[in-house]
């Protein structure tokens, strides 16, 4: 696997390739994987395709790297969404948070479509440390709502603010 990588990543820098084709598998795929520069492309060439093509984006990561991009990104994003281009995936299989195992049987038959959740119980995402702090300002007539975001991003923080219950 070292004599691999080894050459590629030494050509390019330590960065990786922009482009990888893979055809592999076992540890030459993981191998593989660690050559792409990031935000590279592993295309994968195979009847499997099914004229179709994925693409993944860790968009905290391009957040940051570069929220110029980040920005662009989500707005284009919203944009295609409201004109319709990005649809809910569907059918939704339901599965309760204490039946995970059963989810993760149901996602590795392989031929599941459409989209897998997992419905978590009131109050789970609320640390118990965290609850303690919440009651305190409930009783002192708080109003407390529970968000997720990233604090060092103003786009989340404004959202955060503006989806707040008014007195």
């Amino acid at each position: 696997v070292q004599a691999f990588c080894s050459p590629l990543m030494e050509a390019t820098g330590g960065r990786g390739a922009d482009i990888v084709s893979n055809s592999l598998a076992g540890p030459l795929l993981h191998a593989s994987w660690a050559c792409v520069a990031p935000f590279g492309k592993i295309i994968e060439p195979g009847n499997h395709s099914f004229k179709i093509a994925f693409f993944g984006m860790d968009l905290f990561q391009i957040y940051l790297d570069n929220v110029m991009i980040y920005d662009s990104v989500i707005k284009r994003i919203t944009e295609l969404y409201n004109q319709g281009n990005i649809i809910p995936i569907r059918p939704v299989t339901l599965f309760e948070a204490h039946d995970i195992a059963e989810a993760f049987r149901y996602m590795q038959q392989g031929n599941p479509i459409g989209k897998i959740n997992l419905r978590m119980p009131d109050g789970s995402c609320v640390p118990e440390s965290d609850k303690e702090i919440i009651c305190e300002h409930e009783a002192a007539g708080c109003h407390v709502q529970c968000v997720r975001g990233i604090v060092a991003s103003p786009t989340h923080v404004r959202s955060a603010v503006s989806n707040c219950k008014r007195p």
